[in-house]
């Protein structure tokens, strides 16, 4: 289901108060990771916002053709569909 997030997105009180939420997320499950990997489009704007306060890197996930860098193909089924991702 798509839900409205640009009013979220418009307030950096509420971006910080998200991104603080996921951090207490990861520190409560005792998650460690190396790097955050975001899908396109939330993935984009939540990835970097997390790696940054947890002082990790980040690592875009895309359709294939879209990422500008050296990429690897991840091959996946979604929804009974074969789906390949460039990490």
């Amino acid at each position: 289901m798509f839900r409205d997030i640009t009013p979220l997105l418009s307030s950096g009180e509420y971006l910080n108060k998200l991104t603080d939420m996921f951090v207490q997320i990861c520190n409560h499950n005792k998650w460690a990771p190396d790097y955050i990997v975001g899908p396109e489009a939330r993935g984009f704007i939540f990835g970097p916002l997390l790696a940054a306060k947890l002082g990790v890197g980040f690592i875009p996930v895309r359709k294939p053709g879209k990422l500008p860098s050296s990429t690897i193909p991840v091959s996946y089924t979604h929804l009974t569909l074969p789906t390949i991702l460039l990490v």
